[in-house]
């Protein structure tokens, strides 16, 4: 269980890091996970009188309205919890996560990458379009492709794709095969809203991954190993 803390210092500094990595050995219910929560803010010494919101994911453990961890949070009352101020929402990574998903421009992408995969699977068509490329002064030599399973993947390739556009028509018409979605304004539209939120999308898991070294150095690496 992951545990960030964000908060304002006595400097008047805001801090957010990860702070706590707590190892659920056996059960994962509700009450597990106040505890290991309420372990973590005894730990560095957190009053839940300053406690003022809590995010989570959407695990049924931890957002059920009766038995939930924040409904049991709701309860504690006599511990010093302002029921009536605090504040639940949902874990801004996972709803990125669930946003990215959601977001299915097919249209947009399956032309993008037919138009990678005709230029770099064959070696021929790489080569001449690496020379457009570079009789042109293109800001790039080449394209990147498109892999599922890396965060940043997709959002890369079309911002590659959308900067060497004009010299990805120029080199269909040079091979006389041209793409009339390359020249429609609706579908160049739809490419620059795709390249504006995925590159958003990019910084967040950025953002993340830098969260995740800061914690490597404020855990041993063979704790964090173990505990992860």
């Amino acid at each position: 269980m992951a545990i960030f803390f964000r908060g304002v210092t006595s400097d008047f500094q805001i801090d957010e890091n990860l702070r706590s990595l707590e190892s659920m050995h056996e059960t994962t219910r509700e009450e597990d996970l106040l505890q290991k929560l309420l372990q973590a803010l005894g730990k560095f010494n957190l009053p839940l009188d300053k406690l003022c919101g809590v995010a989570t994911d959407g695990a049924p453990a931890t957002v059920g309205k009766r038995k939930g961890m924040v409904a049991l949070l709701k309860e504690m009352d006599a511990r010093g919890i302002r029921h009536d101020t605090l504040v639940f929402f949902h874990c801004i990574f996972h709803e990125q996560s669930l946003c990215a998903k959601s977001v299915k421009f097919n249209h947009v992408v399956s032309v993008d990458t037919d138009c990678i995969n005709f230029i770099k699977k064959r070696d021929l068509n790489n080569r001449i379009f690496k020379q457009v490329l570079k009789d042109l002064n293109a800001d790039y030599d080449d394209l990147l492709y498109f892999c599922a399973v890396r965060w940043t993947s997709c959002g890369n390739m079309l911002g590659r794709f959308h900067s060497l556009l004009p010299e990805i028509i120029e080199f269909r018409n040079l091979k006389k095969c041209p793409l009339t979605e390359l020249e429609d304004e609706n579908w160049l539209c739809d490419v620059g809203f795709m390249v504006d939120v995925t590159k958003h999308l990019n910084d967040l898991n950025v953002q993340f991954k830098d969260q995740i070294n800061y914690c490597t150095r404020c855990f041993p690496r063979s704790n964090l190993s173990r505990q992860c």
